[in-house]
């Protein structure tokens, strides 16, 4: 089987391209402007939050960075992601005959969802809070609800929640691991 690209609805800090490789199995493949997502941000900040902690918090759907690129001015990375089969849940809004009651029906679905997978606490606007996290930017086109009837978040925007967010979170000192399981130390 030929290997294929084909490009995905991007959101507003990544363009979002559909792979599908040598063995027929697919990804999700993303050059993302990590400013675009905050101005203030750095390259390590991406790598802690967006990388790291995401895939600790959300391992069905993790990052695996496969480059860099520079577009326009700016460094972007690019990163994959497993593709999973399913429908974001904006989609059932898309179909619904009453829009208002099915948006806040899906809403409520990741409030109940976060509650219970994450002990996570709705703070406003499409973020939730819980001891040590806040997540940002669950809206309805990055929680999906697989063919297994599983969510996933797809672009899961995390943090840690520290001294000045609130919270006695702290990030651990940069430092290789050769063991590839992280948790074990």
């Amino acid at each position: 089987m030929n290997k294929a690209f084909k490009q995905f609805p991007s959101g507003v800090e990544s363009d979002v391209f559909f792979y599908r490789d040598e063995d027929g199995k697919g990804y999700v493949v993303k050059v993302t402007d990590y400013k675009a997502m905050n101005e203030a941000a750095t390259p390590m900040d991406f790598l802690d939050n967006h990388i790291s902690l995401a895939n600790c918090l959300s391992p069905q759907t993790k990052y695996e960075l496969i480059g860099f690129t520079e577009h326009r001015g700016r460094f972007k990375f690019v990163v994959k992601q497993p593709y999973i089969e399913g429908f974001e849940l904006e989609y059932f809004i898309q179909t619904a005959y009453d829009i208002i009651h099915e948006q806040k029906k899906q809403e409520k679905r990741i409030k109940d969802w976060m509650k219970k997978e994450y002990q996570a606490d709705f703070s406003g606007g499409t973020s939730f809070e819980n001891e040590r996290y806040i997540f940002n930017d669950l809206h309805l086109k990055n929680v999906l609800e697989g063919n297994d009837g599983k969510f996933y978040l797809i672009d899961l925007i995390v943090s840690l929640k520290t001294d000045g967010k609130g919270g006695k979170a702290k990030y651990l000192p940069f430092r290789i691991v050769k063991n590839r399981n992280f948790l074990d130390g």
